[in-house]
């Protein structure tokens, strides 16, 4: 509220005066783009996380990431998942593909994505536990634009 104030008081000092004070201005620009930022990021929520991750230095295989659902009815379709190198460069990806699997998510659903490799999925999410393979084309898009 002090902001939306100050905001008002610069506008009314800018108009009153006829000419414009860049100082005023600056600080009325300012408060206005914090105001609609915050106002944007207010009705952003987190709907999962990643909670694990198992890193294997100088080779991908063996890792994984574990995403937890912390709301329920959450749909991951399109969401895009991606890691960079030990150089800090970033690699190809994943994007979920539009599939029943990774729509309507119950809350605590955990996730388990082996980034590398084929192992036998776990996709039955009634028990509140999926796990599948990042290279398995039925549930994943996989993206290598920018890899190394």
């Amino acid at each position: 509220m002090l902001f939306f104030i100050n905001f008002v008081v610069c506008l009314i000092m800018i108009i009153n005066n006829n000419s414009i004070d860049m100082k005023y201005l600056l600080n009325a620009v300012l408060i206005a783009s914090f105001l609609l930022l915050s106002a944007n990021f207010s009705n952003a929520q987190t709907k999962f996380l990643v909670s694990e991750y198992k890193n294997v230095s100088g080779s991908t295989a063996g890792e994984w990431f574990e995403l937890l659902v912390i709301e329920d009815n959450v749909s991951i379709v399109g969401y895009y998942v991606r890691d960079n190198s030990g150089t800090g460069d970033w690699m190809g990806g994943i994007v979920f593909k539009d599939v029943p699997l990774w729509r309507n998510l119950r809350k605590g659903t955990s996730i388990l994505i082996n980034t590398r490799g084929f192992s036998a999925p776990d996709v039955d999410p009634s028990d509140g536990f999926i796990k599948v393979d990042a290279e398995n084309p039925t549930y994943f898009e996989k993206r290598i634009e920018n890899a190394i």
